[in-house]
């Protein structure tokens, strides 16, 4: 008998081996619907401030100008946002499966590690977060 047979016999190494189970990936937590949130109200707040800098070369401003430069401000550092909570959702194997809106709001459908999961948001609700980060990023600009 070698030495590592003598310290591991290969007959308890098989049946460790064999008393193992694959266990199931964990199960989708409250931080993770907090990302898909993030990740949600940065996507909605792209959206807008690319239309808005796209109208207002139509608009009779005066400022016109320093508006677009501070819209595009904003749009960078939310992208910078959207990137990193992307990134984060790729860590924590969350997948967008798609995304609509509602009557009520909005719906999220996202695989998280291997479940199928979805989220809805209450269109007063979101639009409250979203202006309250706005006025944050605005903020952080002036």
């Amino acid at each position: 008998m070698g030495i590592i047979e003598h310290m591991f016999p290969v007959e308890s190494i098989v049946e460790d081996v064999s008393l193992m189970k694959r266990s199931a990936p964990p199960l989708p937590t409250r931080e993770d619907e907090a990302l898909i949130q993030d990740y949600m109200l940065h996507a909605v707040l792209e959206s807008v401030l690319k239309r808005d800098i796209r109208l207002l070369p139509t608009l009779e401003l005066k400022l016109a100008d320093l508006y677009a430069l501070l819209l595009r401000h904003a749009g960078k550092d939310n992208a910078d946002r959207l990137w990193a909570a992307r990134q984060q959702m790729r860590r924590r194997g969350i997948r967008i499966l798609g995304r609509s809106r509602t009557a009520a709001g909005f719906e999220i459908k996202y695989l998280c590690r291997g479940y199928e999961c979805m989220l809805a948001f209450d269109s007063a609700a979101f639009i409250q977060d979203l202006a309250s980060r706005i006025g944050a990023v605005s903020q952080n600009r002036l």
